[in-house]
């Protein structure tokens, strides 16, 4: 990292740690995700020191939130099923994560602590991996840094960089630059996205196209069997299926679907909102209730009379 830029990253790590301690419990996004990486850094070392096995590999995959997951996941069953002798390491940085990070079934599945030197130095002693992969964009400049110098191999697999990303402004790049250019090996989504890791600082050495694993994902989950979930879903009336919501997209999402029941009388909304907070969700039900709409949550029995299917629990979009 630019030595210019060391001091206030630092200083802002520190601060965002400080802030576990200081903010109170809450159901919030941001609360959650401080509340968990209270104690992070022991839990690390508790397992670093109980069931890490040095005598074999680690592969440790990073994917911040649940899409970023989708794009690793084929990676990490790829790896798991030609090297049954390697042991897993999986983390994430979205509490929206924290299902999808367990049903990975890694031998150690965690938060990433906030990105400063001392707590890369800690995790990366306590995992003690042989290589670490990042997904789509989220390069850590302090973990990478501390990692290529450990001679931890870095790579970054479905890699992207939109040209509006803030990473490509000037401040991004001197604070990245150095990240990059650590990189091992990186498969990118598309021959533009090679270019912009070009320009980023990626060496043309390490940089290949190689495509996005979100459709060997599909791919994969289209060849297998339905669910149960998925066929107690099944109906033969209109459906859409909104996914991924926020409460921005509902102001227009809902008003317009009151405009298709008038025209669509048996027509069915599933909806699966981002964020499942009891808050959200209780907004959806009470604006269905308020339009004399028949609404189920799918974790519930009643589907087959239900105007609206409300998703409330992570895992079930993709299926």
């Amino acid at each position: 990292m630019n030595s210019l830029l060391r001091i206030p990253y630092a200083l802002a790590g520190a601060i965002a740690q400080g802030l576990t301690y200081a903010v109170p419990d809450g159901d919030s996004k941001f609360r959650r995700g401080l509340a968990a990486r209270r104690g992070i850094l022991r839990r690390y070392r508790e397992w670093g020191a109980t069931r890490r096995d040095p005598s074999r590999p680690l592969v440790w995959f990073h994917a911040p939130s649940v899409g970023e997951g989708l794009q690793a996941l084929p990676v990490l069953q790829l790896l798991r099923s030609r090297r049954p002798d390697v042991q897993i390491a999986y983390t994430h940085y979205s509490p929206s994560a924290e299902n999808f990070a367990r049903s990975t079934a890694a031998d150690f599945v965690d938060y990433l602590p906030f990105d400063t030197f001392t707590a890369a130095a800690a995790v990366i002693s306590a995992l003690q991996p042989t290589a670490l992969v990042f997904s789509k964009l989220d390069v850590w400049p302090a973990l990478t840094e501390t990692a290529a110098r450990r001679n931890v191999r870095v790579g970054l697999i479905s890699a992207t960089l939109p040209a509006s990303s803030a990473r490509r402004s000037r401040l991004g790049r001197r604070a990245l630059a150095d990240a990059y250019g650590a990189l091992d090996e990186v498969g990118a989504i598309s021959a533009e996205d090679a270019g912009l890791l070009r320009e980023q600082g990626v060496r043309p050495d390490a940089l290949r196209v190689t495509g996005d694993t979100r459709y060997d994902q599909v791919w994969v989950r289209a060849q297998a069997a339905a669910s149960a979930l998925v066929d107690s879903l099944r109906s033969s009336s209109p459906t859409l299926v909104a996914g991924s919501t926020w409460p921005a997209d509902e102001v227009h999402l809902l008003a317009a679907w009151i405009e298709v029941k008038k025209h669509l009388s048996k027509a069915r909304l599933i909806i699966a909102p981002h964020e499942l907070t009891e808050g959200h969700l209780r907004d959806v039900t009470d604006w269905a209730r308020a339009n004399d709409l028949a609404l189920s949550r799918v974790s519930s029995a009643g589907h087959a009379a239900a105007d609206v299917l409300l998703v409330d629990r992570y895992g079930v979009l993709g299926d």
